[in-house]
C-alpha cells in the first residue's frame, strides 16, 4: 500500500544523498512538496498520483542541487562585488582624505612640494579609475583563479619594489622630513595605483565583457 508520508520520507532522504543538506532549503522544497501535493489532491488525484506530480515538477535532486549551486555561486559573486566596490571607495577616500590633508596642514612643505604629493595621489587615484572603467583594454581572463594569481603577483611586485626602495634606494640619501614625504607618496602610493588598476580591469573586463561575450 502506497504511503504518503513514507514517500515523502523517502523523497527527503533521496534529496539528502544527493547533496541537498542544508536544512533551511531543504525544508522549504518539502514544504513545496506538500503544498502541490494537497493542490494535486484537491484536483482528484489519490495520494500516489499526487505525490509523483508533486516531485516530478518540483524536479530531480540533481537538478535542484545544481540550481542550488548556481544561486549559491550567483550570491558568493553579489557579496564579492559589494567588497571590491567597498576597496575601490576605500581607497578613494583614502587618496581625498591625503590630498585634504596636504592642502589643510602642509606641514612646512613647499608648495612646489604639495604640487608634486598632490600629483602623485591624482595619479594614484586616475589608476583605479583607469582600471575600472578602462576594462575594454584588458583582455578576458574567465579562470577566476587566473585573475586572483595576476592580480597577487602584481602586489607582490608592489611589495617587493617597496623593500628595494626603502632599504636600497632611501637608505642612500639624506632627506628632510619634507623630502621624504614627497618620495613616499610617489615611491609608495602610486605604484600601489598600478597592481589596484591591473586587478580592477581584469576582474571587471572578466565581469562586462564576458558577460556580453555570452550574451
Amino acid at each position: 500500500m502506497f504511503n504518503l508520508e513514507t514517500s515523502i520520507t523517502e523523497w527527503r532522504r533521496q534529496m539528502l544523498a544527493a547533496g541537498i543538506k542544508t536544512p533551511v532549503p531543504l525544508d522549504e522544497l518539502e514544504n513545496h512538496l506538500r503544498e502541490e501535493i494537497e493542490r494535486q489532491m484537491r484536483s482528484g488525484a489519490d495520494d500516489e498520483r499526487a505525490f509523483e506530480a508533486a516531485a516530478q515538477k518540483i524536479g530531480s535532486a540533481s537538478a535542484l542541487k545544481s540550481e542550488f549551486k548556481k544561486v549559491d555561486a550567483a550570491r558568493k559573486e553579489r557579496t564579492l562585488g559589494m567588497e571590491k566596490n567597498l576597496v575601490f571607495v576605500a581607497a578613494n577616500l583614502t587618496a581625498l582624505t591625503i590630498c585634504g590633508s596636504l592642502l589643510s596642514k602642509p606641514r612646512g612643505l613647499t608648495f612646489g612640494q604639495q604640487m608634486s604629493c598632490l600629483a602623485a595621489i591624482t595619479t594614484f587615484t586616475l589608476l583605479l579609475w583607469a582600471g575600472r572603467l578602462g576594462y575594454r583594454l584588458f583582455p578576458v581572463i574567465s579562470a577566476k583563479r587566473t585573475r586572483i594569481l595576476i592580480a597577487g603577483l602584481a602586489f607582490a611586485s608592489v611589495a617587493l619594489w617597496w623593500v628595494v626602495f626603502f632599504y636600497f634606494i632611501l637608505a642612500r640619501y639624506d632627506l628632510t622630513p619634507d623630502q621624504f614625504t614627497v618620495v613616499f607618496i610617489w615611491g609608495f602610493i602610486t605604484p600601489a595605483g598600478v597592481a589596484w588598476a591591473l586587478g580592477f580591469g581584469i576582474d571587471t573586463a572578466a565581469r562586462k565583457k564576458g558577460a556580453l561575450a555570452v550574451s
